[in-house]
């Protein structure tokens, strides 16, 4: 991204943003470009001086240094994300250099300078695990041992593991062994297919104290979306009409953009339609014809589905 790029987009923000913000890295790697990625965070913060203010960067710690670490840790109101998927032998596999070397040893060289670093900052380490083939419990057994033993992380760091996103991984022939091993065990088929919620209602089965120190965050996520189904708005009589299903307002909650300065509705989805770019602001046009008319006609069926509120 070039500096007039992001010096539009943080100018769009500030003439757009409500009372609270926050500023987020995103790469590939952002530590490439460093120096851009904190004159943007100086930039953003002479400008927003009037309003509560955070920032958050994604990063894969295999360029972390000293005075990367140190700065980060002065920013007010930041949080680090790591990527991190595990041991050695778990994180070599997908995480490799162009070469093939695996990036597992700078990784955790980044990660101990990041934690010298913040040892006397109020900002937060966390951590994004993702969970890739071959899928099995004991994997996640191994990924829960390895973080349990980083026993020198920031008190208050969280953890959070994932599935790869969709068309990440080729990950068909794992599925297609998953279900060919339990295809006849109908009661057990469901938790097999999906390893990681099996491995999740095993640890809470058997943890007594869901507060315990040894076991991370990242076991409860999965079970967050049962409490939105437990705690879900009931009606005493059908409502005429279904909204979209717990959809943003493009553009509104959040804005994406790209190193070309286009606006995209989330960094989540992968390939989307663009909604607008830096030059010219948001498309109403474009917003409309991408995320509620084509939105609607691809999901007609799911007026008949009974989680329609839920999903």
């Amino acid at each position: 991204m070039t500096l007039d790029i992001a010096k539009r987009a943080i100018d769009y923000a500030v003439q757009h943003a409500g009372d609270k913000i926050a500023v987020t890295f995103y790469g590939g790697e952002p530590l490439l470009k460093f120096n851009l990625m904190q004159w943007c965070i100086e930039y953003a913060r002479s400008y927003f001086k009037d309003k509560e203010l955070t920032f958050s960067i994604t990063t894969n710690l295999t360029l972390v240094t000293g005075e990367i670490a140190s700065y980060l840790a002065t920013v007010p109101n930041l949080n680090v994300v790591c990527s991190l998927d595990g041991p050695r032998d778990i994180h070599d596999v997908y995480r490799k250099y162009e070469n093939g070397m695996g990036s597992f040893d700078n990784a955790m060289k980044g990660l101990k300078i990041l934690t010298k670093a913040f040892k006397n900052s109020k900002n937060i380490i966390s951590f994004n695990t993702v969970y890739a083939p071959p899928y099995d419990m004991e994997k996640l057994d191994e990924i829960l041992k390895f973080f349990n033993s980083l026993t020198w992380l920031p008190q208050g760091t969280s953890f959070v593991i994932t599935y790869p996103n969709y068309g990440s991984v080729d990950d068909r022939k794992e599925y297609e062994r998953l279900k060919k091993n339990h295809e006849n065990d109908i009661e057990e088929k469901k938790d097999k297919f999906d390893p990681m919620w099996a491995w999740t209602k095993q640890i809470i089965e058997t943890t007594k104290d869901l507060n315990a120190k040894e076991t991370p965050v990242f076991v409860y996520n999965q079970v967050k979306s049962l409490l939105n189904i437990h705690k879900r708005f009931i009606s005493e009589k059908p409502y005429p009409f279904y909204p979209f299903l717990g959809c943003c307002t493009p553009g509104a909650r959040r804005l994406y953009v790209s190193t070309q300065g286009k606006f995209f509705v989330c960094e989540r989805i992968g390939v989307s339609p663009s909604i607008g770019d830096v030059f010219n602001g948001i498309s109403i046009g474009k917003v409309r014809k991408h995320y509620v008319d084509e939105f609607a006609e691809a999901f007609e069926d799911c007026k008949n589905c009974w989680a329609i509120r839920m999903c």
